[in-house]
This record gives C-alpha cells, structure tokens and sequence, in this order.
C-alpha cells in the first residue's frame, strides 16, 4: 500500500513545471494588443501580390523588386515597381501599363482593367469571409482606384548609369516620363 507521505513528493514534483509560467514581454504584448485594420490588412495583401512579381517579365522589362505604401499628405497608394530592362519611354510605357494590367490579373481593354482593379482593391481591403459592414461605401473599389499611383523605374542593362521613371495611375492612359 502506498501512503499519501511517499505520494506527496510526487505530486510537488509534477505541480511545479505547471505553475512556472512565462509571460510575453512588453513589446510582444503591445503587438498581441493591437488590432488589425482593414487598412493594414489590405496592405498586406497588397504587397504579397507585388512580391509575387518578383523575377517576372512584365512588358519588356523583368520585375526585380516593388513596394506598396500610403502617402498621408498626399492620399496615394503607392506601388512601386523596379525593373531592368530598356530605359526608353515606349518601354516605360509599355511596362507601366503591363504592371497595372498584371496586378489586376487583365490584359485586355481599359474599361475590363478598371473592373477587374476596382474588384481586386475590394478584396485586398476586405475581411477575409465574405463579411461586409454597413457603413461601407457602395463604391469602395472605385474610391480606392482613384487614389492609386504606380510609379515604376527601368534600369537599362545595355547602358550604364541609365535609367527612366514614369507614373500613371488606373484611371487614365497618360503616363508622366522622366529620364535620368
């Protein structure tokens, strides 16, 4: 028979591990405290996608890294492409509106570009699920389109110290040039 003085031992032995406990530290604990905002999710998403691209042939001209941000001042979503290839301005343009035709998953007209971006901005910037509040804008997609702005930069690998930057947004076919 065993007594209950040999099994108390036992017992303290098998109650410590379960009563040391660690706690995250401060940093760690502000982050688990902080809330995920539609903003900061659909970020997220977006720059997966651009990520994505990354080695890709987008026009004439191979993707070699981008980001998404957000410019407060200005209210523009940023996204920024890098790329090697010819710095001339039909390549700059052509590239340009490959990459907006790419991030949206179209290569067709411009009215199917800006269905497809408005759809893709919806669902970047949406809770995963399906659920959508009330207060929601009808035209959120299209309100997100407006402020977008693409600016890319083509380094020439024929030419040394030779690059082209241009901007251009979902909205129209204009594309801004500057050659360096």
């Amino acid at each position: 028979m065993v007594s209950f003085r040999n099994l108390l031992p036992a017992l303290l032995i098998m109650l410590i591990p379960s009563i040391v406990q660690a706690e995250p530290s401060k940093t760690p604990r502000f982050l688990m405290d902080e809330p995920m905002s539609l903003w900061d999710w659909g970020f997220y998403q977006l720059r997966k996608r651009v990520d994505r691209l990354e080695g890709k042939k987008i026009g004439e001209a191979l993707f070699t890294f981008g980001a998404a941000t957000y410019d407060w001042d200005k209210n523009r979503i940023i996204i920024e492409g890098v790329f090697s290839g010819e710095s001339t301005q039909k390549s700059c343009v052509n590239t340009i509106n490959k990459f907006k035709g790419t991030l949206a998953s179209t290569y067709s007209s411009p009215e199917r570009l800006l269905v497809n971006a408005e759809r893709l901005f919806t669902s970047m910037f949406s809770h995963a699920g399906g659920y959508q509040s009330t207060k929601r804008p009808d035209d959120f997609g299209k309100q997100l389109i407006k402020i977008v702005l693409f600016e890319i930069y083509i380094h020439d690998i024929k030419k040394e110290n030779s690059s082209i930057s241009c901007t251009g947004t979902y909205l129209s076919d204009n594309v801004s040039i500057v050659v360096k």
